[in-house]
C-alpha cells in the first residue's frame, strides 16, 4: 500500500507541479480567473494521477501486448475490488467536467467524455503490459456518472459552470498532461527512484 502511494507521488507530484506552472503561465487569457486556473491545475494533476494508475505507455517503455477482454461483465463480480477502484478513479472526472465547463452540464455529455477518455486509455494500454478490458471501460464510465451526480447539487446552487467552453481548454489539458506523462515523467521518476535507492 505504502509503496503504491510512494510510486504514485513520485509519478504525479513533479509532473503535477509542471502542469500547474504551465496553467499559471498560460494565465488569465486562457483559463480565466485565478480560482478557475487553480481548478484547471487540480484537474491536470488528477489526469496525471489517472495516467499513472492506469499505466499508459511512456517514451522509455513502449511494448505491444495484445491482451484483450472484449466480453462485457464477465469476471466483474469476481474482481469486485478492481471494479470498485475503476469506478472511484473516474468519479473526479465526472465531478470536474460540469463544474468547469457548461457544455458538460448534462449527464449524457459527462458520461460520453468519461467513455471516450477511458477508451483512449484502454487503447493506449495495448502499448503496455496492461490488459485492454471492456469491463474497465464500463466501470470508468460508471465512475464518471457517479461524479456527475455528486456535482449536480453544486450546479443547482450556482457553483461552477462559468460558461467557458471546453474547447480549447479541455483538449489543451488532456494533451498537456499526456505529453508530460509520456515524455517527461519517466525521466523524473527514474531520477527520483535512483535517489531513494542510493
Amino acid at each position: 500500500m505504502w509503496m503504491t502511494l510512494l510510486s504514485l507521488a513520485i509519478d504525479v507530484i513533479p509532473a503535477g507541479i509542471a502542469a500547474a506552472l504551465i496553467v499559471a503561465l498560460l494565465g488569465k487569457r486562457m483559463f480565466g480567473t485565478r480560482k478557475r486556473r487553480c481548478a484547471c491545475a487540480l484537474f491536470a494533476i488528477y489526469l496525471l494521477a489517472v495516467y499513472s494508475l492506469t499505466g499508459i505507455p511512456s517514451v522509455t517503455n513502449l511494448t505491444v501486448d495484445l491482451g484483450f477482454n472484449f466480453v462485457p461483465l464477465v469476471g466483474m463480480a469476481g474482481d469486485a475490488k478492481n471494479t470498485a477502484l475503476n469506478v472511484l478513479l473516474f468519479v473526479p472526472l465526472g465531478w470536474f467536467l460540469p463544474l468547469l465547463w457548461q457544455e458538460f452540464s448534462t449527464l449524457p455529455r459527462a458520461a460520453l467524455c468519461g467513455l471516450v477518455l477511458s477508451l483512449a486509455i484502454e487503447i493506449l494500454q495495448i502499448f503496455t503490459f496492461r490488459l485492454t478490458d471492456v469491463n474497465d471501460l464500463i466501470a470508468n464510465t460508471a465512475g464518471a456518472l457517479v461524479g456527475y451526480l455528486l456535482a449536480k447539487p453544486l450546479l443547482k446552487s450556482g457553483f461552477g459552470g462559468e460558461g467557458r467552453p471546453a474547447a480549447p481548454e479541455l483538449p489543451l489539458l488532456l494533451g498537456l498532461t499526456f505529453a508530460l506523462a509520456f515524455l517527461v515523467q519517466p525521466f523524473i521518476s527514474s531520477a527520483l527512484w535512483n535517489v531513494i535507492y542510493k
